[in-house]
């Protein structure tokens, strides 16, 4: 199941450089889960973080601080404060639910 995971998402990710990742609703609608396979959705989690972390999540946003710093000076100083902050807060939340989640599932 990992290795299937790891595969779907290199597929994606070479179609779609820019894809946000998945949204996985495990053991709903009659739909298996990882309960089925001996697992708990901590796992089905963890297997799913380890499929899309080569591509990316928190760091896109740092790809985009990087990428907007490169604007600086091409704009008028508010504008380009403004995003910088909306930037950083954006990144503050992304570390936010990633460690709130991770922190769920452990428990």
């Amino acid at each position: 199941m990992r290795r299937w995971w790891k595969e779907k998402a290199r597929e994606i990710y070479e179609l779609i450089p820019d894809f946000g990742g998945f949204l996985v609703k495990a053991n709903s609608e009659g739909q298996p889960g990882p309960q089925d396979y001996g697992c708990s959705h901590a796992d089905g989690a963890y297997m799913h973080a380890d499929a899309l972390e080569p591509y990316g999540g928190v760091n896109e946003v740092k790809v985009m601080q990087r990428l907007w710093k490169d604007v600086e000076g091409g704009i008028d100083d508010e504008r380009f404060s403004e995003v910088e902050a909306l930037l950083r807060f954006q990144e503050r939340e992304a570390i936010w639910w990633r460690d709130a989640c991770v922190r769920q599932y452990r428990n």
